[in-house]
Formats: C-alpha cells, structure tokens, sequence
C-alpha cells in the first residue's frame, strides 16, 4: 500500500486504468470460457442444473465445509469492492 500512497495522480490515474482494463478483460475472457464450456455440456447432454448443490455435495463428500470458502469469497469481494471504489 505504500507504493500506490507514494504515487503521484497522473501515475495513480494510470494504475486504476490498468487495473480496471485488466479486470475487464478478465471478465470477458470468463464469459467467454464459461460460454465455451456450457456449449461442450450441452452437446454432451450435460446441464448446468444444481451447480451450486453439486459444488456444496463435493465439500460434504470429501468431508470438508464450505463455510471456509465463502468466507474467502465474501473477503475478496470486499476487497475488490475497495479497489474499485478508489
């Protein structure tokens, strides 16, 4: 955090560029993969029903919990949340 409090606004400004044109990008490439991957299920007979239900009865059979995970999720939200709003 000290690096970016050191910078001036015009570099500043080209960081929060940077990473807003990274996390665009980012996005896009994930649509993109996502739409790629929901096409392969469906030409292989495959729906993206119960993902969700599916993930959580993974955790459960390996006999692992969840609540970690979300905890890790709710944490990066919260800091992407951060940088964006600067």
């Amino acid at each position: 955090m000290a690096l970016i409090a050191d910078l001036n606004v015009k570099d500043l400004n080209r960081v929060i560029r940077a990473f807003s044109t990274f996390y665009h990008l980012s996005n896009i490439t994930e649509e993109q993969f996502n739409h790629q991957r929901h096409k392969q299920m469906l030409n292989n007979g495959e729906f993206w029903d119960n993902l969700f239900e599916q993930t959580i009865g993974g955790f459960k059979q390996q006999g692992k919990s969840p609540t970690p995970c979300s905890i890790r999720c709710s944490n990066i939200s919260c800091l992407v949340a951060i940088l964006l709003a600067r």
